[in-house]
């Protein structure tokens, strides 16, 4: 699309991926201040615009604190697919996703993990609804039976209400 507008403010702002919803797109992104630490204070928000590339509104998600976008995509539905992680009260990144309308009404999040590093890496919708998404995790505690130790791929089959179906 032609960059016919501009957005951010006076930190660090980075879109994390764009995706089309009929003549109209959405690009997901964080912003933190320009502090040092300012990863703990990063705040996910969305952009909206039409098929001209004008920008039409943009938002900060209400969500739990902590959260930090990775991913992000649209289903023919015109549901949104966030996903991330998010720094839970131990200090630890774990597992994020909600679902959102086009302009980033949350209607739901989701954490799972929380006592390692992990992080959702990509995700997409499937054809027959639903979505899958992918991520890594760190872990050093063996207790776990999916658990294999270092660095793990997992992957999750999720419903078309953002549930987890099935795990990998």
């Amino acid at each position: 699309f032609p960059s016919h507008d501009i957005a951010g403010g006076d930190g660090l702002d980075w879109p994390v991926a764009i995706s089309k919803i009929g003549k109209e797109w959405i690009i997901a992104a964080n912003t933190c201040p320009a502090i040092e630490n300012a990863d703990v204070l990063c705040s996910p928000w969305i952009l909206w615009g039409d098929i001209n590339g004008i920008i039409r509104g943009n938002q900060l998600l209400k969500v739990k604190p902590g959260v930090t976008l990775t991913s992000m995509t649209t289903n023919f539905q015109g549901q949104v697919l966030l996903a991330g992680k998010r720094r839970n009260e131990l200090g630890n990144d774990q597992f994020w996703w909600a679902l959102s309308d086009k302009v980033g009404n949350i209607i739901q999040e989701w954490e799972y993990g929380g006592s390692g590093s992990e992080y959702i890496t990509d995700v997409t919708a499937l054809a027959r609804g639903g979505w899958a998404m992918t991520g890594t995790s760190c872990y050093y505690n063996l207790e776990n039976e999916y658990i294999k130790g270092g660095e793990d791929l997992w992957g999750f089959r999720l419903d078309n209400t953002g549930e987890i179906l099935t795990e990998l």
